[in-house]
Parts: structure tokens; sequence; C-alpha cells
């Protein structure tokens, strides 16, 4: 069962990413690839199991929600109202 082939094109662990967003995790043989969200200027992990032969593909990328002028000074009261 092979799930990992190493891509130039995909980020390594250890990156510090730019852009936040939804990224793919590529892991070398002991998971199927899964979806991550990961806020821009993170450094990205490594895997608890295969260490750094863990790699990251941009899918989808996106502003986190504090950033958008609509929610910049309502999200955090509107999630304690709903508390």
């Amino acid at each position: 069962m092979r799930h990992f082939v190493p891509d130039p094109g995909r980020l390594r662990a250890g990156v510090i990413v730019e852009q936040s967003g939804i990224y793919r995790a590529y892991h070398r043989a002991h998971r199927m690839p899964h979806n991550v969200f990961v806020p821009s200027g993170t450094r990205l992990p490594e895997c608890q199991r295969c260490g750094d032969d863990v790699e990251f593909a941009l899918l989808m990328a996106g502003p986190e929600v504090e950033g958008d002028y609509d929610f910049a000074n309502g999200a955090s009261a509107a999630g304690k109202d709903a508390a």
C-alpha cells in the first residue's frame, strides 16, 4: 500500500506558511492523505509517526475570520452570545 509520493511542489515539515487555508497532508506510509486548516505564520509540524516525511499542499486559501472587515469587531462577541 503506497500513499506517499514525494512532490517538489509540496511544502515540507518545518516551513512557515504564508497563506492561511486548508492544506492536504501527505504521510509516508501510515495514513491516507487528509485535510487540515493551517493559519498563516504557522510552522508546519512533523508527524509523530513519520517525522519530517510529511508534506503539505494548499487546497484552498482563505483569510482568518478575524481579518475580515465584516467580522473583525464582532466575531468574538457573537461567539459569547451563542454560549
